[in-house]
């Protein structure tokens, strides 16, 4: 995917059905579909219009400065509406990192990870409100919308159906979201390794976005 540069130019994702995530750079576009069957995982139950990928997209933590306790706060209302257990750690005022974990068996545990943050936005470039979640001619326009905000939403809408299913599992799977990937990545994961050594301790098979 090409780069962005400094600043994030206009970002589409279209709904509903397989969820088409759309860029635009200039003249090029680049697509990738969202699975139609991870929809209705997180999407179409109790206040699931609350945390659809236009809510999540609304949540501002353009780094700098950050405030990724915004996004945290979005994560935190899907595991208490899923009845996950969750932990969370600031690694520096209002620089929010969250994690949920179903436990399995003596694999090298999984981890899905991303960061919450995103680049400023180059408001010119777009068509709509980049923090808007705007829907127009059926497209979601959102910052992130081609960058880990939506991976995390997908990483969200598969831990959420794994936990659902009450499978079996061979190891850990964890769903981490984390600060400050933009600007340096002093407060990310790695002052998580630092700090919380025992999220790692079962080891980490890991799916990282980006």
């Amino acid at each position: 995917m090409p780069s962005t540069g400094a600043t994030a130019t206009a970002a589409v994702v279209k709904v509903p059905g397989a969820f088409s995530l759309v860029e635009k750079k200039h003249v090029a576009w680049f697509a990738v579909r969202w699975p139609s069957y991870l929809a209705p995982a997180l999407f179409e139950r109790p206040a699931g219009a609350a945390r659809s990928p236009q809510s999540c997209l609304r949540v501002d933590t353009i780094n700098p400065p950050g405030n990724e306790a915004a996004s945290v706060h979005f994560f935190k209302k899907v595991f208490d509406a899923e009845g996950i257990s969750y932990d969370t750690a600031e690694s520096a005022p209002s620089r929010g990192n969250i994690w949920g974990r179903l436990e399995g068996g003596d694999q090298p545990a999984l981890m899905l990870l991303h960061h919450m943050d995103v680049v400023p936005a180059n408001t010119a470039s777009w068509l709509a409100d980049p923090l808007s979640g705007e829907i127009k001619d059926g497209y979601v326009y959102g910052h992130g919308a081609l960058e880990t905000t939506s991976s995390g939403i997908l990483h969200l809408a598969a831990f959420a159906a794994l936990h659902r299913s009450k499978t079996p599992l061979n190891r850990d799977v964890t769903v981490m979201a984390t600060a400050d990937e933009e600007a340096g990545g002093v407060l990310n994961v790695g002052w998580l390794v630092k700090k919380r050594p025992e999220l790692f301790e079962r080891g980490v098979c890991q799916q990282r976005s980006r």
